[in-house]
């Protein structure tokens, strides 16, 4: 009974921090920033989460497969007790359409579809769970630095900024504040 209420906590846990990764991708930046002016604190919560992108999203990935393997792992331990070496085949038949559908692309479409909404509602629990890791993160980080050269880091930078400028051209041509032609400008 205890192992399956961990297992249902470890699936609530990854359903959420899957949307939440899918959510932080999507998220529009002027909606946040727009917010973030009107005084909204979750907007404000949020804004200060996305400063350093990188480690929320990292603390993100570690908080959503932690829950992943601890669920399949108390699930198919659970499963091999009772059936033995058939509980193998049984967790693969559970976890698989669980975990592909239910814990991945349902979570990932609704958080799409809303996302500021929905990091809204959750930024507490993201800065909760940003601070809890931030001793590992800090760790990950200094490791990083030491391992990979600065010039490459600088690089992946200006990607990104590049892929954020894309994403807000897109969105401002749909909204219709950029017609095509300026769009494709200034990609």
């Amino acid at each position: 009974m205890i192992v399956g209420f961990i297992i249902f906590c470890c699936w609530v846990v990854s359903f959420f921090f899957n949307g939440i990764e899918s959510g932080l991708l999507s998220i529009d930046p002027v909606r946040l920033r727009q917010n973030v002016k009107s005084g909204v604190p979750a907007a404000r919560r949020l804004n200060r989460l996305l400063k350093r992108p990188e480690r929320l999203l990292a603390t993100v990935l570690l908080f959503t497969n932690a829950a992943d393997i601890l669920g399949l792992l108390l699930l198919t331990n659970q499963l091999v007790r009772w059936y033995g070496h058939a509980g193998y085949l049984f967790a693969l038949a559970i976890a698989l359409p669980v975990y592909l559908f239910l814990l991945l692309v349902l979570p990932k479409s609704l958080f799409r579809r809303f996302p500021f909404r929905a990091l809204a509602r959750l930024a507490g629990a993201l800065e909760f769970a940003v601070m809890l890791f931030s001793p590992l993160l800090e760790l990950g980080a200094r490791l990083g630095k030491l391992v990979l050269p600065a010039r490459a880091a600088k690089h992946a930078r200006l990607f990104a900024a590049r892929e954020e400028l894309k994403q807000i051209t897109t969105e401002s041509e749909r909204e219709g504040t950029l017609t095509p032609i300026e769009r494709a400008m200034i990609h």
